[in-house]
């Protein structure tokens, strides 16, 4: 396997990443929401948004918003405690 090889599904994931955040950061400016991106899944690729409790009232917005990408897309509700060791929605 060479070297570009092994990079080459961190490059797949970079863009998507951006997409979203730009797209959560619009309805979402707060930018406490965490999303993770991952190949896999029925589509190829899986994206999940997860939102603090007290910003759950975007998550109607971001889901419909997402809903026209190729990659399945999750925003749900944020675990207890979690997020202290996040990825922003703008990185």
């Amino acid at each position: 396997m060479t070297a570009s090889a092994n990079l080459q599904p961190d490059l797949r994931l970079k863009r998507p990443r951006r997409l979203v955040g730009e797209i959560v950061s619009q309805a979402l400016p707060s930018n406490d929401a965490v999303i993770a991106v991952a190949l896999g899944g029925k589509r190829g690729m899986t994206v999940e948004v997860s939102l603090p409790h007290a910003r759950m009232s975007a998550r109607a917005e971001i889901a419909k918003a997402l809903d026209g990408y190729v990659f399945e897309s999750v925003v749900r509700q944020m675990a207890d405690g979690a997020g202290q060791n996040r990825t922003s929605a703008t990185s």
